[in-house]
C-alpha cells in the first residue's frame, strides 16, 4: 500500500486526469462482473432448456390422462355422492320430524328432502348408458321408493299422534278445572270445601302426571303406573259417587266420568301409535343404512376403482418427470459451481485488499490507498476508495470548523430543555416538579413570617366528555383557555400549576381567616360559571375545588396537597361544581377507603373471596328453579362481610370488573359441578356491573365462560338493573346477542325508583325480579298488595317470569302463593348457603316449602262451631 501525509501529494501518485485516463484504458481489457455472470448464466440456460423440453413431454402425458379421468368418472362419482347425501338428508328430515309433542314440525323440510332424493335417482337413470348399469340403477330406484314410502308412513303416524294429543291434553285440562271448580259451592253466604273433592282432585293430578311420564318415557313400568293411577281415580270417583251426585250434581258426575273415559281411550290410542312409530323408526333407519350401502357398492366403488387405476398411471408418469427434473437440476448445479469458482478467484483478492484498506481508514489513517486490480467493477471501486480517502482528509478540517458552532447550539437547546423540565408543554404553566419546589420555598417563607398559605386543588368536572365528543385537539384548546383564566383569577399574588390532565393547583399566601379561604374558593367556582367561547361554541365548564390551609391543616407540602386532594374528593362526592375546605374527617375517610381498597386487592390475590348461593323457589312446584350467586369477603378475623359493605370502594377503584369476572367464573364452575352431581336443571343467577356490561365485549366473554366450563347457555341468568338497561342501540345489540346465545336476562330491582314499562316492552327479557321494597308491606298495606298483584299479572301477560325478593315473613309468602306461578327468594324461604351445601338445600326444598305453606295455612285458619256442635276449620278472611 501507498502512504501519504496529511498535507501534499505523494510523488508517485499520478494527477487526477492521468488516473482517469489510466482507468478507462485498463477497463477496456478487463472482464466485467456482468461478463462473468452472463457466461455462467448462458450455460445454465442451455442445460435448463434441454431438460425443460423433456419434462414438458412427460407432464403433457400425465395431464391428458387426468383430463380423461375427470371427464369420464367425475360426473358419476358426483352423482353417487349426491344420491347418498339426498338419502341421508331425507332420513334426517323424517327423524327430525318425529319430535316431542309441542315442538314445531317441518313438513316442508320432509317434502323438500323427498323431492331432492327423487331428483337424484332420476338424474342417475337419465345419465346411465349401458343396459346392465340401467338395471342396477332401476333396482336402486325401487329401493329408494320403498324407503320413501316407509318415511311417509312414519310422518302420517306421527301426525295422527299429534292430533290425538291435541284432543287429549285440553280434555284433561278441562277435567281438572271442572273438579277444581267444584271445590267451592256457594250456598247462601257460606263457602265450604269437601274432603271427597280434594281426594278426587289429587287422584286426577296423579293420573295426569303418570300419563305425562308414560307419554314422554314409554316403557312397561310407566304404563303400569299410569294404569294403576287411572284405576285409582275410577275407584275414588265410584267411592264418592253418591255424594257427588248430591253435590255438585248428577250432571257434573256424568260429565267427569265421561270425560275421563274418553281421555283414557285417547291415551291408549296414543300409546299404540308410539309403539308403531318406534318400530317404524328402527325399520326406517335400518333401510336407510342399507340403501346408502347399496349406493356405495353399486355406484361409488366402480368409480373409485377407475380413479385408482388412473392415479396409478399418473404416478408413473409423474415419477418419470421427477427423474428428469433431478437430472436437469444436477447439471445446473454443476454449471453453477464452475461459474462460482471462477468468479470467486476474480473477486476475492481485490475484495480482501479493499477490506484491509477500509479497516485502516476507519482507524484514522486518512493516507491509506488501495492497489488496483481484479474485475472491472472492483478496479473502479479501488479508484473511488482512494478518492474518498482524499476527500475525508479535507472534510476533517471542515468538521472542526463547525464544532464550535454546534457547541453553541447545544447550550441554547439545553436552556430550552431546562425550561420544559419545569413547565407544562401545553399550557406553559409550571408543572408538578416546579410546584413542589415553589411550595417548599413558600412554606419556609410563611413559617418565618407567620403567614397562612392556601392550597387549592382544582379538577374540571366531566372534562372527559369534551375530549370524547369534540376531540382531544379541541380539549387542548379548552385547557389553554382554562389556564389563562386561572392566571387572571390568581393574579400576581399567587401561583398556578398544572399537575396533568384536567387537574390544577393554586397557591395563594396571605389569607387571614378560614372564612376568607372559603370565600376565595367559592369565588373561583363562581368565576367559572361564565361560559368559555371557542370556535363560536359557548361551553359552560364546571369545576370542583378542594382547599387546605397552612399551618391549620398541615405543615409540609406533601401533607398539604393530600389534605386538599381529600377536600376535592369530598366536593365531588357532594355533587361536583362546588368547593370544600379540608377537615380531619376527610383524610380519615380517604385513608379508610384506601385501606379497604388495599385489603380488597389482597383478598383477591390470596383468594379470600367466597360465593354463597340463595335459592329461588317456584310456588307452583315447590322446587328450587335457580340460585343467585352472592359475593362475600372472608376476613382474617373470621367475619364474613357482605358485598354491600365493599362494592362502592370496588366501583371507585376499578376493581368491580375483576370481581365480576371472578364471580362469573366461580359460579359457572359451581353450576357445572351441580349438573354432574345430581341437579341437571341447575341454573345460577349472576349480577352484572355496568362497566362490564358496557365494555363492548360482554357477549364474547359470556361465550368463552360457557365454553371453558362446558355448560349450556340456559344454566346462566344475568341480572341487570334498569339503570343499565337503557334502550340505546349498543344496549339493545348486547341484549339481543345474549338472547340469541340462549342466556336468560332478568330485570333486577324492579319497583324501585322510576320503573319504566318501556323496559318491559322493548327489552328482550325473560324474568322480572320485584324489589324487596315492593314486597315489604303487601301483607299490611292494601295499596301495596294491589300494586304488586297488578305488576305480577302484567309481567305474566307479557310472557315474563316473576321472582319476588326479600321474603322474610309468613304473611308475604301467603300473599304470593295466591298470585299464581311466582318464584320467591328471601331469608324466610332459605338463607344463602355455600356451594358445597347447595345440592342438599335444593333436594330438601320441596319438603321445606310444604312445611312453610302448611304452617302458614294453620296459622290462618279459624275455628268455626256450627249449630250442631261440629267444629270446622275455615280460612280467615283477608
Amino acid at each position: 500500500m501507498k502512504k501519504i501525509a496529511h498535507e501534499g501529494r505523494p510523488t508517485n501518485e499520478p494527477p487526477a486526469e492521468a488516473a482517469a485516463q489510466e482507468s478507462v484504458h485498463a477497463s477496456r481489457f478487463r472482464l466485467s462482473l456482468t461478463g462473468w455472470l452472463a457466461f455462467g448464466l448462458g450455460g445454465i440456460v442451455v442445460v435448463f432448456l434441454a431438460g425443460n423440453l423433456l419434462v414438458q413431454r412427460s407432464t403433457r402425458l400425465a395431464t391428458e390422462n387426468v383430463t380423461r379421468v375427470q371427464q369420464e368418472l367425475e360426473p358419476l362419482a358426483r352423482r353417487a355422492r349426491g344420491l347418498s347425501d339426498a338419502i341421508s338428508n331425507y332420513e334426517r328430515a323424517v327423524l327430525s320430524y318425529l319430535k316431542p309433542p309441542g315442538a314445531p314440525t317441518d313438513h316442508a323440510g320432509v317434502d323438500a328432502a323427498q323431492a331432492r332424493m327423487q331428483a337424484a335417482i332420476t338424474e342417475h337413470i337419465r345419465y346411465t348408458s349401458t343396459d346392465a348399469d340401467l338395471a342396477a340403477v332401476r333396482s336402486l330406484a325401487d329401493a329408494v321408493t320403498r324407503h320413501e314410502t316407509n318415511g311417509s308412513e312414519l310422518v302420517q303416524r306421527f301426525d295422527r299422534r299429534s292430533a290425538l294429543l291435541g284432543i287429549f291434553w285440553p280434555l284433561m285440562d278441562g277435567l281438572r278445572k271442572r273438579v277444581d271448580g267444584a271445590g267451592n259451592v256457594t250456598v247462601g253466604e257460606n263457602v265450604f270445601a269437601r274432603r271427597s273433592l280434594a281426594e278426587l282432585a289429587n287422584a286426577l293430578e296423579t293420573a295426569r302426571s303418570s300419563y305425562t311420564v308414560q307419554l314422554t318415557q314409554p316403557n312397561e313400568r310407566t304404563a303400569n303406573e299410569a294404569a294403576r293411577n287411572e284405576l285409582a281415580f275410577r275407584k275414588k270417583l265410584k267411592e264418592y259417587s253418591e255424594e257427588f251426585k248430591r253435590s255438585p250434581g248428577v250432571a257434573w258426575y256424568e260429565l267427569v266420568q265421561g270425560d275421563f273415559d274418553r281421555a283414557a281411550r285417547l291415551h291408549r290410542s296414543v300409546g299404540q301409535l308410539d309403539t308403531e312409530i318406534e318400530t317404524g323408526r328402527r325399520e326406517f333407519a335400518g333401510s336407510g343404512a342399507g340403501l346408502i350401502e347399496q349406493v356405495r357398492v353399486s355406484l361409488e366403488e366402480p368409480a373409485l376403482r377407475a380413479l385408482a387405476e388412473s392415479a396409478t398411471e399418473a404416478r408413473a408418469t409423474t415419477q418419470d418427470a421427477e427423474n428428469m427434473i433431478a437430472a436437469v437440476s444436477l447439471a445446473v448445479v454443476c454449471v453453477i459451481l464452475l461459474v462460482t469458482a471462477a468468479t470467486l478467484y476474480g473477486i476475492t483478492r481485490p475484495v480482501r485488499r479493499l477490506t484491509e484498506a477500509t479497516r485502516d481508514l476507519a482507524g484514522g489513517e486518512l493516507t491509506t490507498r488501495v492497489p488496483r486490480g481484479g474485475i472491472r467493477e472492483l478496479d473502479e471501486l479501488a479508484i473511488a476508495f482512494n478518492h474518498m480517502a482524499s476527500e475525508l482528509n479535507s472534510a476533517e478540517q471542515a468538521v472542526r470548523s463547525h464544532q464550535a458552532h454546534l457547541e453553541e447550539r447545544v447550550a441554547q437547546r439545553t436552556r430550552q430543555l431546562r425550561m420544559l423540565a419545569h413547565h407544562d408543554a401545553l399550557t406553559s404553566l409550571p408543572n408538578r416538579r416546579h410546584l413542589f419546589a415553589y411550595l417548599h420555598s413558600a412554606l419556609r417563607r410563611a413559617a418565618r413570617e407567620e403567614q397562612r398559605i392556601t392550597v387549592l386543588f382544582v379538577d374540571l368536572d366531566n372534562f372527559k366528555m369534551i375530549n370524547d365528543s369534540l376531540g382531544h385537539e379541541f380539549g387542548d384548546r379548552v385547557l389553554r383557555l382554562i389556564s389563562e383564566r386561572l392566571r387572571e383569577v390568581v393574579g400576581d399574588r399567587g401561583f398556578v400549576a398544572r399537575l396533568g390532565g384536567d387537574e390544577f393547583t393554586l397557591i395563594t399566601p396571605g389569607e387571614t381567616s378560614m372564612e376568607e379561604v372559603e370565600t376565595r374558593a367559592a369565588r373561583m367556582v363562581a368565576e367559572f360559571q361564565r361560559p368559555i367561547s371557542i370556535e363560536q361554541r359557548e361551553l359552560l365548564i364546571g369545576m370542583s375545588v378542594g382547599a387546605a390551609v397552612y399551618p391549620d391543616h398541615a405543615t409540609d407540602g406533601a401533607a398539604l396537597l393530600r389534605a386538599a386532594d381529600a377536600a376535592l374528593f369530598r366536593a365531588k362526592e357532594l355533587g361536583r361544581n362546588r368547593a370544600c375546605v379540608y377537615t380531619p374527617e376527610m383524610l380519615v375517610a380517604t385513608s379508610n377507603r384506601f385501606q379497604t381498597e388495599q385489603a380488597l386487592r389482597r383478598a383477591i390475590e390470596v383468594d379470600d373471596l367466597v360465593l354463597h348461593f340463595q335459592p329461588q323457589v317456584s310456588l307452583a312446584s315447590h322446587e328450587a328453579t335457580a340460585v343467585e350467586a352472592l359475593l362475600r369477603w372472608r376476613q382474617g378475623n373470621g367475619r364474613i362481610v357482605p358485598a354491600a359493605e365493599f362494592l362502592q370502594v370496588a366501583e371507585q377503584s376499578g376493581l368491580i370488573i375483576e370481581l365480576s369476572a371472578w364471580v362469573m367464573q366461580r359460579a359457572a364452575h359451581a353450576v357445572a359441578l351441580w349438573r354432574k352431581a345430581g341437579w341437571p336443571q341447575a341454573r345460577v343467577a349472576l349480577n352484572v356491573c355496568s362497566q362490564q356490561f358496557m365494555s363492548g365485549e360482554f357477549v364474547s366473554s359470556i361465550e368463552r365462560l360457557l365454553r371453558d366450563n362446558d355448560v349450556p347457555p340456559e344454566c346462566i341468568e344475568l341480572e341487570l338493573t334498569e339503570t343499565m338497561l337503557q334502550t340505546g342501540a349498543v344496549t339493545i345489540d348486547t341484549l339481543r346477542g345474549l338472547h340469541d346465545l340462549g342466556v336468560g336476562i332478568a330485570l333486577d330491582d324492579f319497583g324501585t325508583g322510576y320503573s319504566s314499562m318501556t323496559s318491559l316492552e322493548k327489552l328482550p327479557l325473560n324474568r322480572v325480579k320485584l324489589d324487596r321494597s315492593l314486597i315489604d308491606s303487601v301483607d299490611s298495606n292494601v295499596r301495596s298488595a294491589a300494586i304488586a298483584r297488578s305488576i305480577i299479572t302484567l309481567c305474566r301477560t307479557l310472557g315474563l317470569q316473576v321472582t319476588a325478593e326479600g321474603i322474610e315473613r309468613p304473611a308475604q309468602l301467603d300473599f304470593l302463593s295466591d298470585c299464581g306461578d311466582v318464584c320467591v327468594q328471601g331469608y324466610y324461604v332459605e338463607r344463602p348457603a355455600a356451594a358445597s351445601e347447595v345440592l342438599a338445600v335444593v333436594s330438601a326444598m320441596p319438603t321445606r316449602m310444604k312445611m312453610l305453606l302448611g304452617t302458614e295455612q294453620r296459622e290462618q285458619e279459624e275455628v268455626d262451631i256450627s249449630a250442631s256442635g261440629v267444629v270446622r276449620l275455615r280460612p280467615r278472611r283477608r
